[in-house]
């Protein structure tokens, strides 16, 4: 993922001591639902999620519109298929530039709820540019970044003892981090050569180090009890 600046990169660090938590899964339905499992922005009855749980919606932009009775919104498609509009609620104020939301891109916007707009289209209404984030790939490119790295994370012990070296294989208990991202472990610095470039991980690493990125991965394990809402930055 680009940015308008450059920074080095933090050391690698000893993972040997830190938090020790899997990644989320973007096929798993409940933090990460379809269009069509999402709540009614209308619905009375009793809620699918508890107070202060977060979930996601993720969706390919296909284009831009003015449809729907939104001054702007998005024509989406979610992972089955289904397509759907996001209007962006402008009459609360809400102040974006609509080029960072480009065909191709696929946004996230948590605590999507579906809506009917006054055409009777269905769509997602974003009323808080806060609760929603377009990252530079299509949605097939994050979902199978986020499977490989699923299907790393089962190797781990789930204790966090011992890691799996992602390019030799190797297993030990001071694995070092990789030193873009929180997600990979190698044996040292040969080794994380090797992972991004013959195991491709440099592709994705890219995109695993966005904080906005790490936040998603992370929303499973965020607490219920949290007073603060989850947010997107920048």
């Amino acid at each position: 993922m680009s940015d308008s600046t450059t920074s080095s990169p933090a050391p690698a660090s000893d993972a040997g001591d830190m938090d020790f938590e899997p990644p989320a899964s973007f096929t798993d339905t409940y933090f990460f639902p379809a269009f069509a499992q999402l709540q009614s922005e209308y619905h009375l009855g009793q809620p699918i999620y508890e107070e202060g749980e977060t979930w996601c919606l993720l969706a390919e932009i296909d284009a831009a519109s003015t449809s729907a009775g939104n001054p702007f919104c998005l024509v989406c498609h979610d992972r089955n298929g289904d397509n759907f509009i996001i209007g962006f609620d402008l009459s609360k104020g809400l102040r974006f530039t609509p080029s960072q939301f480009k065909v191709g891109y696929t946004i996230a916007v948590v605590y999507a709820k579906r809506v009917n707009f006054v055409d009777g289209t269905k769509g997602v209404r974003v009323a808080d540019l806060k609760t929603c984030h377009a990252f530079p790939f299509k949605l097939d490119r994050v979902l199978s970044m986020n499977k490989v790295l699923s299907d790393y994370w089962e190797t781990l012990d789930e204790e966090g003892v011992t890691k799996r070296c992602h390019a030799c294989g190797n297993e030990g208990k001071r694995m070092k981090q990789c030193d873009s991202c929180p997600w990979y472990f190698y044996c040292g610095k040969e080794c994380m050569k090797a992972g991004k470039d013959r195991k491709k991980h440099n592709d994705d690493c890219n995109a695993l180090k966005d904080p906005n990125m790490e936040a998603l991965l992370r929303i499973n394990t965020r607490d219920a009890m949290e007073d603060t809402p989850f947010e997107f930055h920048g």
